[in-house]
């Protein structure tokens, strides 16, 4: 896949980008210090950065992010609701001030151990 990247902060070592993997997780944008700014899940972490870096933006504040943006880090997670729970998890934790905060989140998703039969009719 060829997008072009053309609004990026100049510190962001082009290598981060190549080495981005086409793979469910979540990404982490990181200031010069290191500290976490930013943090999104997605099912594909470099479409997903590409596509964010490929349109200059509009709003202040993702200006902003653009700018002070100078590292990228990612975990995989293998599967979305994996990526959803860690994503509340870490946003939670870390309160990166690029993101929403989190306030008693609650995650509609549910993981059945059996099969079950479920009658959806009545609802």
């Amino acid at each position: 896949m060829m997008i072009l990247i053309k609004y990026i902060c100049q510190k962001l070592n082009p290598k981060i980008i190549e080495i981005l993997p086409e793979e469910v997780g979540v990404f982490y944008f990181h200031d010069e210090n290191g500290n976490v700014i930013y943090l999104d899940k997605t099912k594909n972490i470099r479409e997903h950065i590409f596509t964010f870096f490929s349109k200059k933006p509009l709003e202040k504040h993702k200006q902003q992010l653009y700018a002070e943006t100078c590292d990228i880090s990612f975990e995989l997670t293998g599967n979305e609701l994996i990526a959803s729970l860690l994503e509340t998890t870490e946003i939670k934790k870390k309160a990166p001030r690029y993101n929403r905060p989190i306030a008693n989140a609650f995650i509609n998703m549910v993981c059945f151990l059996k099969p079950i039969k479920m009658d959806f009719k009545n609802y």
